[in-house]
C-alpha cells in the first residue's frame, strides 16, 4: 500500500493521527501505512481590534471606511474580520509620495 498525503490547517491533526496510529497498531497486529500530513496555513485575518490596533485608528473609524466601501470586511458568524490581502490593497490605494 502506498503512502496516504492528507492536508490539515493544524498541527493538532497531525498529532492526533499519531496517537490513533499507536494505540491501533498493536491491536491491529500489522503497522499502519505511512501518512504524509502537510500543515496548510489559513489565511490570515485581523479582527477588528486588531486592525484598529495595527493601523492605529479606531474601531468606528474601519466602520466608517467599510460602509463608505474603501475597506472590505467579512462577516464570520457574528464577528467582523479583515482579510490581510485586503487591508495591503487599501493601504496601497493611500500610499502617497513624499514631496522633497
Amino acid at each position: 500500500m502506498g503512502t496516504l498525503r492528507v492536508r490539515t490547517s493544524t498541527t493538532r491533526s497531525s498529532h492526533s493521527f499519531t496517537r490513533l496510529r499507536r494505540a491501533i497498531e498493536p491491536e491491529l497486529g500489522e503497522p499502519i501505512p505511512d501518512v504524509e500530513i502537510e500543515v496548510v496555513c489559513r489565511r490570515q485575518m485581523f479582527s477588528k481590534q486588531t486592525l484598529a490596533a495595527y493601523l492605529a485608528v479606531t474601531e468606528r473609524h474601519l466602520e466608517h471606511l467599510v460602509a463608505s466601501g474603501e475597506l472590505v470586511a467579512i462577516k464570520v458568524g457574528g464577528a467582523v474580520r479583515f482579510d490581510i490581502d485586503d487591508v495591503d490593497a487599501y493601504l496601497a490605494r493611500r500610499r502617497t509620495r513624499a514631496k522633497a
